[in-house]
């Protein structure tokens, strides 16, 4: 892991639903393991919905991170949120 001089995992899983033209339901969970690098690991998942129009998509997510995420992120707040991205495809 990048400073550490020590190796981190990652697992995950993904997965997405596509129905009728422009719709489309996504959810990924993950765990970093990176109690040799930094004593500590943390897990997060999420859940999207998106619809597509044309060149456009908007897509909300809600995305979580659970574990030891004090012991990694002290000086920042790590937990549930929710975002609204807007996007152009061209």
């Amino acid at each position: 892991m990048f400073g550490s001089g020590r190796a981190g995992l990652y697992y995950g899983l993904q997965s997405e639903i596509r129905w009728d033209p422009g719709y489309a339901l996504a959810a990924e969970l993950g765990h970093y393991d990176l109690d040799d690098a930094y004593g500590a690991s943390y897990s997060h998942a999420g859940l999207s919905l998106c619809r597509s129009f044309d060149i456009l998509s908007i897509t909300l997510a809600v995305n979580t991170a659970f574990g030891e995420t004090e012991a990694l992120f002290p000086d920042q707040s790590v937990g549930t949120r929710a975002v609204l991205t807007l996007g152009l495809d061209w």
